[in-house]
């Protein structure tokens, strides 16, 4: 039997240039560096009654994560993209029916698609959106987001998401970013909170805090 966790911490820079009201260009990136450890037990079967000793194996992550993102149209003619690449030792470790795991990855493209009104609503597809979806397993998601009716830049999005996984790959995801009111002094920070989970042994949580500078 197989367990992993993964632990990582880093940071990203991003710089957004708005070229109409109905158009905006931003690139980005950021190093992410962590930890994955797996381990491995031996189970009793009908022949072999007894339980080897638990061996615990531990992998050094890194993440270089480039991207760019394009923002087209207006209302529910909102048009996104965004095309990227991981660069590292991602530690990619599927589990399938048989408990096997698969060898790390280096590289690992990043995309996703947008349509619909980001204030009222939104449909997103993404794979290895992120960091927290890409290291230690690839994730790719399918979801409804919403700004909450607000431009303030709070959105919430939850849905599907699909990762290599034993005993099922199949998750529910939730994600936000949460503009902090003006009434605190910080009305330029946000927190971008991830959960997802298959209810039993399979779970992802992450949380992002982001400062935007403005010209």
């Amino acid at each position: 039997m197989l367990q992993q966790r993964v632990r990582a911490a880093g940071g990203e820079v991003a710089v957004t240039t708005a070229y109409s009201p109905t158009r905006s260009s931003t690139w980005g990136g950021g190093v992410w560096l962590g930890e994955q450890r797996v381990a491995i037990q031996t189970l009793p079967t009908s022949q072999y009654r007894f339980i080897a000793r638990d061996t615990t194996i531990s992998y050094f992550m890194s993440d270089i994560h480039l991207y760019r993102e394009e923002h087209f149209g207006q209302e529910w003619l909102s048009f996104g993209v965004r095309a990227g690449l991981h660069m590292g030792s991602l530690g990619y470790f599927s589990y399938f029916d048989n408990g096997n795991a698969r060898g790390t990855a280096f590289l690992m493209p990043e995309l996703m698609l947008s349509l619909g009104n980001p204030r009222l609503l939104y449909g997103q597809a993404d794979v290895c959106y992120g960091a927290e979806n890409t290291l230690g397993a690839y994730t790719a998601r399918a979801g409804l987001g919403s700004g909450l009716g607000q431009a303030s830049g709070t959105t919430l999005l939850a849905g599907y998401a699909h990762s290599p996984h034993y005993p099922s790959p199949n998750l529910a995801f939730v994600s936000a970013s949460l503009r902090l009111p003006s009434s605190t002094g910080l009305s330029a920070l946000s927190l971008e909170p991830y959960f997802a989970t298959d209810l039993a042994r399979h779970n992802i949580f992450s949380l992002k805090a982001s400062y935007r500078i403005s010209k």
